[in-house]
């Protein structure tokens, strides 16, 4: 497990290190969080909406855009031709994702804090939702990125977290009809917003949500799996 241990750290040290992704992942989140709160006068809702824009930007655009690069300039396949198997390689993405959206995750539950938030034990929940919604996103990401030329790649990633968390902000309506938020609850974003917003009671909980999530990180991530390629040309 060495191996896809210190890819990972590496893969998170460059996360890190990226401007636009900082802003993508965190400052869009944060933005958001503190004006929820102020629209709404309620932090719980604001944090869930927050949570779903992380866990969106972490597993879907970043890792995506990423990784149509990373096939553009051949580093996928040169990282072939080294002992890391391609199992590895998989584990050290997942294990990167899961990281960096644990980090930011803190981040938002300090600034939440400081809104005036009073987390309730139910929220431990919350990263386990997020990470089970992560493979749904990261699949759907990386089978956009195996298959396209990387100009088309960002333009697609970009639109899909558009789409997504579009779909996802209906939940935030107190007035949406049920048809819509059934309909919603079919997509992994709104699946997720229902679960997070659930945890606070804002919500009933929904085992349909859960289902969907589930069934989401294992379809999207077969399709992935099935049809990625490493190499662009």
């Amino acid at each position: 497990m060495n191996r896809p241990i210190a890819l990972a750290k590496a893969d998170l040290k460059l996360s890190l290190r990226r401007g636009e992704a900082l802003i993508l992942n965190l400052l869009f989140p944060i933005f958001f969080l503190v004006a929820i709160n102020r629209t709404s006068d309620n932090i719980d809702k604001a944090l869930a909406f927050s949570f779903v824009l992380t866990t969106m930007s972490t597993s879907m655009s970043s890792l995506g855009i990423m990784t149509g690069f990373d096939r553009r300039f051949r580093v996928l396949v040169r990282l072939g031709t080294t002992p890391l198997t391609k199992l590895e390689l998989v584990i050290s993405k997942v294990l990167s994702v899961l990281l960096l959206q644990t980090v930011y995750f803190l981040v938002l539950c300090l600034v939440a804090l400081t809104l005036g938030w009073e987390p309730s034990f139910s929220w431990l929940l919350a990263p386990i939702f997020c990470w089970i919604a992560s493979f749904s996103f990261a699949g759907m990401a990386l089978l956009i990125a195996g298959q396209v030329k990387a100009e088309a790649n960002l333009a697609l990633q970009n639109l899909l977290y558009f789409l997504m968390a579009g779909v996802g902000s209906v939940v935030l309506s107190d007035s949406a009809p049920s048809s819509l938020l059934t309909f919603v609850k079919l997509f992994p974003s709104g699946a997720l917003h229902f679960a997070l917003q659930s945890l606070v009671d804002i919500r009933n909980f929904s085992i349909f949500s859960i289902l969907v999530l589930l069934v989401g990180a294992v379809f999207w991530s077969f399709l992935a799996a099935r049809f990625f390629s490493f190499d662009e040309s």
